[in-house]
């Protein structure tokens, strides 16, 4: 059993010498291996029997991923501070970051009106001059204790100004620097991700413990050859180093990512990433699913194409081609088909839908949002209902669906009598049974989770599977983040559509931005107006949809009705707003982003986004999509009161470009894959460390290494991939079936 630990109380009391942090994680691993085998503990202990921690301070720690010690070896720091050079306080200047050491003279409090206690400061004097140290929290019992010693100490921070003098907010401290053996500076420090109750102190202290008794344990999980190969320093060094650099380690190498360790600890992630991908779709390529022949879906298709009011684009064509030659084969379609807004995706996969129902078989439609569902029945009724050559029926299933209604669906599908079914989450719920799921197309597909895909596949026999997405996803995004799908791209518009003026104001112009939206709506027009939040938050000041509303209709819009959609609204309320929009009742709808996507108005001809700034590209180029589907010009007007040269560059890109393509570039070298894919949600691309633009040259490397390794091994049964065997397993990825070698 794990020792008892001992709970102590956050703060600076507990703090340890951080030279000594250095000296601790650099011990021998002798040193090492006796501590960790006399406190009985391992990688997998948990962090609470650390000393120092305890139950309370685990949970706070939990909340940064922290539960074991194998946790806090790979919590890395965010950030590196040079501490190795001791300045004069004569010599500080505003705005740098300063180690400086010397003896407090004095401590006070300062009144503060709604603060109990005050502000504490204090005075440090080292011979050169003196400067103010200030806490806004603090315990005072235990300060006064301190400071009434007049200490000796080293005190770390950022050197601001308060009229004449130079002052240190909350700088990090080290009590007793003489007596400590701190006279000296102390090197490189590792500043961590911290919180409330997770002080800087505090978590070098408890991962300097975890370093001391987990680094001895530490295993490699990459093949020695692929190590080799690469020149890899290893796994042990580099945890090492990370958390305690060497004096010689430069701080703008750790900052730029590009240190040894650090190239160790990406490549490790980019190859286990790569290897999972591979496996997966190698997996998929062993299944079978019913093929299903295009031949029966010719005719329909025919039929369809003479009911649009348009031709099919080129790219339409060749997509749904491509898609009807994956359905006639025995091995499960996974195909990503993505395109820029407007570009008639779902359209070409309510005909790829085509061959499966003529072979009686049976289509579903995963949507994110109850308004993106039922546009797309209506659509689908549209395009798919009256057919002589092949009676399709359809319908939807959302969580605001009837109980009748839903077992009347429920009912059908079992039968076999509902072709294509639409639906929300609700969707992938127990009761919903198909007959024959042959074809499972998934809408806005970053929006839903691996689990819920694999939900979806498995209310069939290995359906063939399209998703869909109208963000545009750069090449090597794709190929990374979707190893396990082929991907295909309609760069193609439908002919006929208005060009989109996309204009920059700035809050300055507001009245004239508005003015323009009530010139557009006395012409017979109608207007969305998107806001970033639903209701008013005192931590971000933002204007928002409720009171945007409220202000529009009784100003600016007087004399239009405003209707107001938010995702917060109970379905039938969103539903009786969009009709009403739609039918041209409602002139301004404002709006959150839950018109994202779904929403299809041809006569709407104007769009305001408030605070633009806070959106990223490719989804301000979603919302700009919801104009410009009539045929009249339209106008995407970007309010902003921009506080920086790189939102106004951005800003720039969406009144320069209607390339999605282009946009997706840009707008993932500035957020990341895993804000621009979404897959917060899906538990892929969360890469701690790993960047996908700054280390391509790696994740190059890192495919071809992992590839290679499944040609060979893909059970991992050899040993010299026993370390990387033991991490798939406990991360849950070696529970498919085994394959035989190539």
């Amino acid at each position: 059993m794990p020792p008892k630990a001992t709970s102590v109380t956050t703060s600076l009391s507990c703090v340890t010498s951080d030279t000594q942090y250095t000296r601790a994680i650099h011990a021998s691993d002798s040193e090492r291996k006796v501590s960790a085998e006399r406190l009985f503990m391992n990688l997998d202990t948990p962090i609470q029997y650390l000393k120092g921690v305890g139950p309370k301070l685990s949970k706070l720690l939990a909340t940064k991923d922290i539960r074991t010690v194998r946790d806090a070896l790979f919590f890395l720091p965010r950030d590196y501070q040079d501490r190795s050079k001791i300045r004069a306080i004569a010599s500080l200047k505003r705005d740098e970051q300063a180690l400086i050491r010397g003896t407090v003279v004095r401590h006070g409090y300062i009144p503060l009106r709604g603060r109990r206690g005050g502000i504490l400061a204090a005075v440090l004097d080292d011979g050169t001059g003196r400067i103010s140290m200030k806490w806004f929290h603090f315990n005072r019992a235990y300060f006064d204790s301190k400071f009434e010693l007049k200490p000796s100490l080293l005190a770390f921070g950022n050197v601001q100004a308060y009229g004449a003098k130079l002052e240190m907010i909350h700088p990090d401290i080290e009590w007793d620097a003489e007596e400590e053996g701190l006279a000296r500076a102390g090197g490189i420090f590792p500043i961590y991700s911290g919180s409330e109750g997770l002080t800087q102190q505090f978590l070098r202290k408890i991962i300097r413990q975890a370093v001391d008794l987990g680094a001895p344990a530490l295993t490699e999980e990459l093949p020695e050859y692929v190590r080799r190969t690469f020149k890899l320093v290893p796994l042990r060094e580099a945890v090492m180093n990370l958390h305690a650099p060497r004096a010689e380690a430069s701080v703008e190498a750790l900052r730029a990512y590009q240190t040894p360790e650090q190239k160790r600890l990406i490549f490790d992630e980019l190859f286990r990433f790569e290897w999972i991908v591979g496996r997966r779709r190698l997996s998929l390529r062993r299944e079978l699913s019913k093929p299903y022949s295009s031949g029966g879906a010719e005719a329909p298709l025919a039929e369809i194409q003479k009911k649009l009011p348009f031709e099919l684009t080129g790219g339409q064509t060749a997509a749904v081609r491509r898609i009807f030659e994956d359905l006639a084969s025995d091995k499960p379609m996974n195909r990503l088909l993505q395109g820029d807004v407007g570009c008639g995706k779902t359209l070409v996969a309510f005909c790829a839908a085509l061959p499966v129902i003529a072979a009686g078989g049976q289509a579903a439609l995963l949507a994110p949002t109850e308004i993106l569902v039922e546009q797309h029945r209506a659509n689908a009724e549209n395009f798919l209902s009256g057919l002589a050559s092949l009676p399709i029926r359809v319908a939807s299933l959302t969580g605001s669906t009837s109980k009748t209604a839903r077992e009347g669906i429920l009912r059908g599908l079992a039968a076999g009598d509902i072709h294509l079914l639409i639906g929300t989450h609700a969707l992938l719920e127990d009761p919903v049974v198909f007959r024959e799921l042959g074809f499972a197309i998934i809408d806005e597909q970053h929006r839903f989770g691996v689990d819920q895909r694999m939900r979806l596949r498995a209310k069939g026999r290995n359906p063939h599977v399209l998703s869909l997405t109208a963000t545009p996803i750069p090449r090597t995004l794709a190929i990374t983040a979707f190893g396990d799908l082929d991907v295909t791209t309609i760069r193609e518009l439908p002919k006929g559509r208005p060009e989109i003026f996309t204009k920059i104001y700035r809050d300055s112009q507001r009245e004239t931005a508005l003015t323009r939206i009530a010139a557009e709506l006395k012409k017979g027009r109608q207007a969305y107006v998107i806001y970033p939040l639903v209701e008013e938050s005192e931590k971000i000041d933002l204007a928002n949809a409720v009171s945007g509303a409220e202000e529009l209709a009784s100003g600016a819009l007087t004399g239009f009705r405003v209707g107001l959609l938010h995702g917060r609204m109970k379905p039938a309320e969103k539903s009786a707003v969009m009709d009403a929009f739609k039918r041209g009742e409602i002139k301004a709808i404002v709006s959150t982003t839950v018109v994202e996507v779904g929403m299809d108005v041809p006569n709407a001809t104007i769009l305001l986004i408030e605070h633009s700034e806070r959106f990223g590209l490719s989804q301000l180029h979603q919302l700009r999509g919801r104009i410009g589907r009539g045929t009249e010009r339209s106008y995407c007007l970007l309010m902003t009161d921009w506080a920086s040269d790189v939102a106004y560059e951005r800003l720039k890109a969406m009144e320069e470009t209607r390339d999605g393509f282009r946009l997706a570039e840009l707008d993932l070298e500035i957020r990341g894959p895993g804000e621009f894919l979404g897959t917060r949600q899906s538990g892929e691309l969360r890469f701690r460390f790993a960047d996908l633009i700054r280390d391509r040259e790696l994740l190059i490397q890192a495919r071809d290494a992992a590839f290679d390794l499944l040609k060979t091994d893909p059970d991992l049964v050899k040993p010299e991939h026993r370390g990387l065997r033991d991490y798939m397993e406990r991360a849950g990825h070696l529970q498919q079936k085994r394959f035989e070698t190539a």
